[in-house]
């Protein structure tokens, strides 16, 4: 049987918008995570608790949690997201 071949390791550099001085961390991770496990991780890497609302800026991309699509005031409004379930860091990486 054939092995599956291994994650490849991405660079990321992340920075939390409206936050001064400027927050940020470089990142290795595994190209083949979604974006809702790259959000634990930086829970974990930045020190917090999960206990605020969360969405990623990929250019002109938006990408957030279900339950905040779900919860989004128009139908318009939620077409502008996609699902972080859904979206892995090799996508990203290749927009």
């Amino acid at each position: 049987m054939p092995k599956s071949p291994l994650p490849k390791a991405v660079a990321l550099r992340i920075e939390l918008k409206e936050v001064a001085p400027l927050v940020w961390r470089r990142v290795l991770v595994p190209d083949n995570w979604t974006l809702a496990t790259l959000h634990h991780y930086l829970q974990w890497v930045i020190g917090w608790t999960d206990s605020h609302a969360h969405e990623f800026e990929i250019g002109v991309a938006l990408v957030a949690p279900d339950w905040w699509i779900r919860e989004a005031w128009s139908e318009e409004e939620a077409n502008r997201y996609r699902d972080e379930r859904r979206v892995s860091v090799a996508a990203v990486v290749a927009e």
